[in-house]
């Protein structure tokens, strides 16, 4: 309610002067200003009570639907598309990597004279990681897929080849042959006849071997090899293609 100044009005009188309620005019109860000197501002002052800018419930609806919708779909969409995409593509893909063809290490030929004055042939290669190198055997094949021969040496009949390389080769790398091999640069070799027991083994500083090519989980491309085995045994300059072959018994 305003109060007004007239002529002999005692009451209007002791009011003359003083300030309208704040919130008559528009703006005022959100100033920051105490528009009638009563000692409260904005909405602290009843004046401003009924004000829709101290309306407090349309603060509180405003809040809770902002945020409400923005969680909600941000989350969603970046979970379901960061798992689905990464998972599919890692695991094909290297899985691919190691299936190989056993008619391709199975058609080697590698020719070892033996001291009786015969010889023997071996025909399938196939080598796998063991300890910290890789074993490397060559076998004359009976079933066309020489990684399924050394699931079970027991099985097999005739002369075996055995080599034990302590490191992971690399292309192109040599390997001189020893009895014992348990550094890097040497390879150890047991040439075992399967049916009689029959074995030979490396002499040092007799025979070498080198890789000309090895995929870590495909095929080892063997050149140059050449032995002679305490036994008689022996192979001159010749090469092998082995398939890296996992369920290989080792020992």
């Amino acid at each position: 309610m305003r109060w007004w100044c007239g002529v002999g009005a005692a009451l209007a009188l002791s009011a003359c002067g003083s300030k309208a309620t704040e919130g008559t005019e528009p703006g005022e109860c959100t100033d920051g200003l105490d528009n009638d000197d009563n000692g409260l501002a904005d909405c602290a002052d009843p004046g401003c009570v009924a004000s829709p800018d101290c309306d407090e419930e349309a603060d509180a609806d405003t809040d809770t639907d902002t945020d409400t919708d923005t969680d909600t779909d941000t989350d969603a969409d970046t979970d379901a598309d960061s798992d689905a995409d990464t998972d599919a593509d890692t695991d094909s893909d290297t899985d691919a990597d190691i299936v190989m063809d056993p008619a391709l290490c199975n058609a080697n030929n590698l020719e070892v004279s033996l001291s009786t004055g015969g010889r023997t042939v071996l025909d399938g290669f196939v080598w796998n990681y063991d300890l910290a190198g890789v074993a490397i055997l060559g076998v004359q094949s009976s079933t066309g897929d020489p990684c399924a021969d050394v699931t079970d040496l027991s099985s097999l009949g005739g002369w075996l080849a055995h080599a034990y390389i302590p490191s992971t080769p690399a292309s192109g790398e040599s390997f001189d042959m020893v009895y014992n091999a348990l550094e890097e640069g040497l390879m150890d070799l047991r040439f075992e006849n399967q049916g009689s027991g029959e074995a030979q083994f490396a002499v040092d500083g007799q025979g070498q071997l080198t890789v000309s090519a090895f995929d870590a989980s495909g095929r080892m491309e063997g050149s140059d090899w050449s032995f002679t085995l305490d036994g008689g045994a022996t192979a001159e300059l010749q090469g092998f293609s082995a398939c890296y072959c996992p369920t290989m018994v080792l020992h």
